[in-house]
């Protein structure tokens, strides 16, 4: 009985740790996303930034879901400018995901 207390209790902590360092990757994601998407002048950069960091919360793709279409999109276009800052938001996100996976 009292390993199954224990196996319960170290359960709930890893849980709350995974959610805690996905919350906290989350926030860091958006934080990055405001103040790139600012840089680059692009319009309502808050709310792409805040969608950016919800989709942030799906493991593996993440906001890659937009900023990969959105590059290729924006390469088509010609805004070269606006290409390389959306390859570098998805770098950085990425790595700040993996980071936070990593140590939880």
């Amino acid at each position: 009985m009292d390993l199954i207390k224990e196996f319960l209790f170290k359960t709930g902590v890893g849980i709350k740790e995974f959610i805690k360092a996905t919350l906290i990757s989350s926030l860091v994601s958006f934080i990055v996303c405001l103040i790139a998407l600012a840089m680059a002048k692009v319009p309502y950069y808050g709310l792409i930034a805040l969608g950016l960091a919800v989709l942030d919360l799906i493991p593996v793709l993440g906001s890659g879901i937009v900023l990969i279409p959105w590059a290729i999109i924006s390469f088509i276009a010609g805004d070269t400018k606006l290409v390389i800052t959306l390859i570098i938001l998805f770098v950085a996100t990425f790595l700040i995901d993996q980071r936070a996976y990593n140590t939880w």
